[in-house]
């Protein structure tokens, strides 16, 4: 495997973050998979960048791999779980072109690591529950199946969802919590 960078992604990479993701998003929807139902704006990721919770997998001189990484837990699971201090993942996003090389893998590895740096007591994420794909290989990755639930969308659709999570271990000391050759001060959570 070619040498991998994770790091934030930048303000001009933005449009580059969108257009792999529409191009996942059209794959799920040709394979009839109910995975993402309604396509996000580019200002949906310059949201999650603003914040500095953008983060990609980078190989060579082309992204990889995305997701957000966020204190903020998606509202239909408020009131459904009592993690508190939680990290959530979202739209977690594999170039299509690189699939089955483990990159998915080393970017929820990296995640986890940023997320327990910065003191998460866990780190979270949800899928839609496809014959149980999703939410498989998330427990491959180390995550536990905590809640399943039939969600409703703003949209409408309702669509049978899990809830996943890892409980992290203390942080270890890290002077001033920044994520090591990448120059930037890592987010708190």
């Amino acid at each position: 495997m070619q040498h991998l960078l994770f790091r934030k992604i930048a303000a001009d990479e933005i449009d580059i973050v969108h257009g792999i993701y529409n191009e996942v998003f059209d794959w799920l929807k040709a394979k009839s998979i109910r995975q993402w139902l309604t396509p996000k704006s580019r200002e949906f990721f310059e949201d999650f960048r603003r914040k500095d919770r953008l983060y990609g997998l980078f190989a060579g001189d082309g992204l990889a791999a995305f997701a957000a990484l966020s204190p903020e837990m998606p509202p239909h699971w408020a009131g459904e779980t009592d993690i508190a201090g939680g990290a959530w993942v979202h739209r977690l996003t594999l170039n299509p072109r690189l699939r089955g090389q483990g990159i998915g893998a080393l970017l929820v590895r990296h995640l986890i690591a940023l997320a327990r740096e910065n003191g998460a007591s866990h780190i979270c994420l949800d899928a839609v529950d496809n014959e149980g794909v999703m939410p498989a290989y998330y427990e491959n990755c180390g995550f536990q199946r905590r809640k399943a639930a039939a969600v409703t969308y703003p949209n409408g659709n309702t669509f049978p969802v899990v809830f996943l999570d890892m409980r992290l271990s203390a942080p270890e000391a890290t002077p001033a919590r920044r994520l090591r050759g990448c120059g930037y001060e890592a987010p708190q959570f």
